[in-house]
């Protein structure tokens, strides 16, 4: 059975957050663009994931990524999204 896989983007300043990410991603891959951006698959709701982000106490934006366009990003961006794909 296929379970369904979901794109995120997290947006923080604290690496304690960003940490979080192998914990929650789909086989504990990531993707870190040396700055604030996150990406990662998983199978975890919304709802999930910010109540798990939410343990270290430190702000973050988490966005469910599933429609998204980019064009002229420089390497680090492209790297970010280019993994949700």
């Amino acid at each position: 059975m296929s379970r369904e896989l979901f794109p995120y983007l997290l947006i923080t300043n604290y690496p304690e957050v960003g940490s979080i990410c192998g914990a929650v991603a789909e086989g504990g891959v990531y993707q870190h663009n040396d700055s604030q951006l996150y990406s990662f698959l998983t199978t975890k709701s919304l709802e999930i994931l910010k109540k798990e982000f939410s343990t270290a106490g430190k702000e973050f934006v988490l966005v469910m990524a599933d429609h998204f366009a980019y064009a002229h990003a420089d390497g680090r961006l492209a790297r970010v999204f280019h993994h949700l794909s």
